[in-house]
Parts: C-alpha cells; sequence; structure tokens
C-alpha cells in the first residue's frame, strides 16, 4: 500500500491516498457504503472486477485520514491503450515491424479513474464530501499513476453533467495535473520514434 499526503477541501483535515486491491477491500465499511445514492453502487464494481477483465487490472484508491481509517474508496482500472488501434494492418505494416524489436512501441499504460463500463461518480462517505475525494486524488495522482507505470490519466465515465459541481471543480485540477503524465508519454514515443528511425537504416 503506497500512500501519498494530500489536504482536504476544507484545508483542515490532512488526507492521504494509498492503491489497494480487492481482496484488501473485504470488510472495508466505507466501501460498501460507497455510491448507495447512486443506480450502480459497489456491488456494480465488483461484478466487472469478477466478470470484464479483458486487459483490464482493477485497483482502488483508499482515501486515508491522520489515523490511517478509510475514509472513502475510488475505484480505477488500469489498461493498455495502443494508439493505433482502428487502423488496417497496411497502414500500421511498418509498427508491425517496429514491435518486433519494442513490442509496446506507441501503447501507453492508462490509469482510469472511474468505471470501465458505464457511468461513474466520484467517490464519497457520509463524513468525506466527494469534492474532499477529488482534492485528495488529485493533490499527487500524477506521481502514483508513474508508480504504476502509467502514461495517462483519464477521468472514465464521469460526466459534467452529474450535480457535483464542487467535485468537478476538483477533477479539473486532476485533469490539468495528468498533463504532466502525458507529456511523459509524448517524449517517449518521441523517443521510441528515433530509435524505430536508427533501426531501418
Amino acid at each position: 500500500m503506497d500512500a501519498i499526503s494530500g489536504v482536504s477541501s476544507s484545508g483542515s483535515v490532512p488526507l492521504s491516498i494509498a492503491v489497494i486491491s480487492r481482496a484488501e477491500l473485504s470488510g472495508c465499511e466505507p466501501w460498501t457504503s460507497t455510491f448507495t445514492d447512486q443506480r450502480k453502487d459497489h456491488r456494480y464494481y465488483e461484478i466487472l472486477d469478477d466478470t470484464l477483465r479483458d486487459n483490464f487490472e482493477y485497483r482502488y484508491f483508499v482515501i486515508l485520514d491522520t489515523f490511517g481509517r478509510v475514509r472513502a474508496v475510488q475505484p480505477f482500472f488500469l489498461v493498455d491503450q495502443d494508439i493505433l488501434e482502428g487502423l488496417t494492418l497496411r497502414q500500421i505494416r511498418w509498427i508491425a515491424i517496429v514491435r518486433r524489436f519494442y513490442p509496446r512501441f506507441l501503447i501507453l499504460r492508462a490509469l482510469m479513474v472511474g468505471c470501465s463500463a458505464g457511468e461513474a461518480h466520484l467517490a464519497a462517505s457520509a463524513t468525506l464530501p466527494d469534492s474532499a475525494v477529488a482534492e485528495a486524488l488529485s493533490s499527487d495522482i500524477v506521481r502514483q499513476a508513474r508508480s504504476l507505470n502509467a502514461h495517462l490519466i483519464v477521468l472514465k465515465g464521469i460526466s459534467r453533467a452529474l450535480p457535483q459541481r464542487p467535485a468537478l471543480l476538483h477533477a479539473v485540477r486532476l485533469c490539468s495535473r495528468a498533463k504532466h503524465a502525458n507529456d511523459n508519454a509524448r517524449h517517449q514515443i518521441r523517443q521510441l520514434r528515433c530509435l524505430s528511425g536508427r533501426g531501418a537504416q
């Protein structure tokens, strides 16, 4: 469990986030009460974790207070994104040659906060508003993504139309911080292109 320090939106309650697996959620009361006001509560995410596993790696951010108590749980998942997906074999013929030597060429690992199927929401609990969850996540999610070897951060299925304005304001911050991770990904792509260029000579 890798904890990361943050501060709640109230500015008075220090929070941290950590990554845990599904097994570590067993008996976690904040998790069983997550999304109880939504059509898809925590049980929907557990079904996805059990059944929709093709290329998905499910994890969970736990929001911890200074006493190490779990205050909220935010689902996320990791997936490899082939940025050339959808192109014909003829169009990516030279890419196939490069991937013989660099199998992950132009394939980026993405950290997606939200749900792998359908709409998603920012987590909250009876004692912690979704805005505090959003700020705790945005405080250092880029570093967490790097620790998981993810080059992209995506808010998956979290709609701007949802009545969570305070949380969405913080989510915008989260997206802006993800830009740094995207810049690193573009730098990696440039390096790989240079390598492939030298290999073709």
